[in-house]
């Protein structure tokens, strides 16, 4: 009987801690590129784990989610995108007015590389114009999905339905040839 009752508790300590959060923090300096725009502020961000191994939630300056990153480890690389050198790519995309282009709407695919031979973090920010109807309609997605913060399965599906509506919209307008910067940054783990 104690052998049952000590193999319940057990299960019940590993149970919980299979979802504690684990927490990494980055800071980001602007890298200058030849491109003609430039990062111009540092970005400072933290990745946060979900129920998911391929997938984080992305925080600007203790904000709430913002975005949520695909993960992608060295062995991915290189079996299925065929790329070497990199430990790991991180990825997200995020939408936003006013930021890299004055006074329009963008949407921006953001790539974390880290380097295999010496561990060098590098984000890159591919930012694409966009329209006021679609900053409203991920608006109302965002709006939407945060309703349902206290459904953590469903919260994780909604948000996950709607970073990949936005990387859609993302590829569909940068495929369009208009108006768009790269920027990057330097980052360290903290």
């Amino acid at each position: 009987m104690k052998k049952l009752l000590a193999l319940i508790v057990l299960g019940l300590m590993l149970v919980s801690n299979v979802f504690a959060a684990t927490v990494e923090d980055f800071k980001c300096t602007p890298k200058k590129t030849s491109q003609k725009e430039q990062a111009k502020k540092d970005l400072n961000f933290r990745l946060i784990s979900t129920q998911s191994e391929k997938q984080k939630f992305v925080t600007y300056n203790n904000k709430d989610d913002v975005a949520m990153a695909w993960i992608y480890n060295e062995e991915f690389l290189k079996q299925k995108m065929k790329i070497t050198g990199y430990k790991s790519y991180t990825e997200w995309t995020t939408y936003e007015f006013n930021d890299y282009l004055p006074e329009e709407y963008t949407v921006t695919n953001y790539v974390m590389t880290e380097r295999k031979k010496d561990g060098r973090l590098l984000l890159a920010g591919s930012v694409v114009m966009t329209s006021e109807y679609y900053h409203k309609e991920f608006s109302e997605l965002e709006k939407l999905r945060n309703e349902h913060k206290n459904n953590e399965e469903k919260y994780f599906k909604m948000f996950k339905k709607d970073t990949s509506r936005i990387y859609k919209h993302y590829e569909q307008r940068w495929n369009s040839q208009i108006k768009y910067a790269k920027i990057a940054w330097d980052c360290n783990k903290q």
